[in-house]
């Protein structure tokens, strides 16, 4: 049998997978090859009708019993059933047989696009999970877990980017605590260089929206049957919390008659936004001054051995009249204090103060000035009050 004929029926009997069909033809082709003279062309040559040495057959009855074999092959290959995920031409695979950790573990090879280091996990692929393994689909859990940290690590990016200090962004992230906790000291630390570019009073805002909003979360997660009910009392909590945050402001200042309670008052005629009264009036001019602050401090404190809160102002008033070279003080009356003591903190506070202007103004345009300072935190508010005296109730209509 020719060496090139030899080779090509058995590399076809390897591919058929028959390891006890090899061997056999293994043997056939050795015998056939003993004896070979080097001179293969010669060999060649003089083959037709010769018999192979050692054995006494023909070189055409070796041919038929190769072609004999793999007929046998063929029959056998097509009585095996090939697993689905098998393709090429051979015998079925046996994959119940577990496979060694150091073949089933392949290095991976990256084109660069994705970053791959040691300690990640082999990312999950068909190959990775094994023939016939269904894919891992993570729980609703992880899946709002995984997003939220994809969504606070765009805004992180988005705040390093930024100018200036980007609140907008800083209140979005804040806020993802709600859904996962933790996340704003994350992605901005405080005292770790992020809040470096933040005021204190802007700082104490993030922390004190994301405590509301955890908060808040907190008790919905309770599941109670007030929980509702619950939900409005945190927010009006945190409300306030945030609301004392802020300085300290004055909401309204007016000029009265009288004054029953907060929001209950009888005010003086006003003209537009001035108040007008007649100079010269002997007994001076009697006016009560109602001011509302908002945003004061309550402070803890005692009495009588009562825990509560107390609220402590000062209050100036200071009349200037108009000039327009400059104002000039025409009178004042300084360091009131007021200080209030309740057992819950007070969000409605109001002051008043009974004065009595001096009845030798002048005519002309002036403005009461007050100023309000909380003691407890030295936060200063003001507003003005616009007032005029004029020289006969005649202009008072005007």
């Amino acid at each position: 049998m020719s060496e090139m004929r030899f080779g090509v029926v058995l590399c076809d009997l390897m591919r058929s997978g028959g390891t006890a069909l090899v061997c056999a033809a293994l043997l056939l082709g050795g015998c056939a090859g003993t004896g070979e003279s080097t001179d293969v062309a010669a060999q060649r040559a003089g083959n037709a009708g010769t018999t192979t040495p050692g054995t006494g057959e023909s070189q055409d009855g070796y041919e038929a019993k190769m072609r004999e074999i793999a007929a046998a092959m063929d029959a056998r290959r097509t009585e095996q059933a090939t697993p689905r995920s098998v393709t090429a031409p051979g015998a079925a695979w046996d994959f119940t047989r577990e496979q060694p950790r150091e073949m089933a573990e392949q290095p991976r090879i990256s084109a660069g696009s994705t970053e791959v280091t040691v300690e990640d996990p082999i990312p999950e692929t068909p190959a990775s999970r094994g023939v016939g393994e269904p894919a891992y689909v993570p729980t609703p859990s992880e899946s709002q877990s995984r997003l939220v940290h994809e969504l606070a690590g765009v805004l992180q990016r988005r705040i390093a980017e930024a100018q200036d200090v980007p609140m907008d962004l800083l209140v979005r992230l804040a806020a993802l605590d709600a859904v996962e906790p933790g996340v704003f000291n994350t992605y901005f630390p405080e005292g770790r260089g992020g809040s470096a570019l933040l005021t204190e009073d802007e700082l104490a805002f993030l922390v004190q929206w994301r405590d509301m909003l955890e908060s808040v979360r907190a008790t919905a997660d309770e599941g109670s049957s007030s929980v509702v009910r619950t939900l409005i009392e945190r927010i009006d909590e945190g409300a306030r919390e945030l609301t004392e945050l802020d300085d300290l402001r004055i909401r309204t200042a007016l000029l009265c008659r009288r004054v029953e309670a907060i929001g209950r008052y009888d005010e003086l005629d006003r003209y537009g936004d001035t108040y007008k009264m007649v100079a010269g009036a002997s007994g001076g001019h009697r006016a009560i001054v109602y001011v509302e602050p908002f945003r004061f401090s309550n402070e803890p404190a005692s009495r009588k051995g009562v825990p509560g809160y107390a609220v402590e102002i000062e209050q100036d008033l200071l009349l200037y009249r108009l000039d327009e070279q400059a104002d000039m003080l025409a009178w004042q009356f300084l360091d009131q204090t007021v200080s209030e003591f309740s057992t819950v903190k007070r969000q409605d506070f109001f002051l008043t103060c009974v004065v009595n202007l001096p009845p030798t103004l002048s005519v002309g345009k002036y403005r009461l000035k007050v100023v309000l300072r909380d003691r407890h935190t030295g936060a200063v508010a003001e507003e003005t009050i616009n007032l005029e005296m004029v020289g006969n109730a005649a202009a008072l209509r005007e």
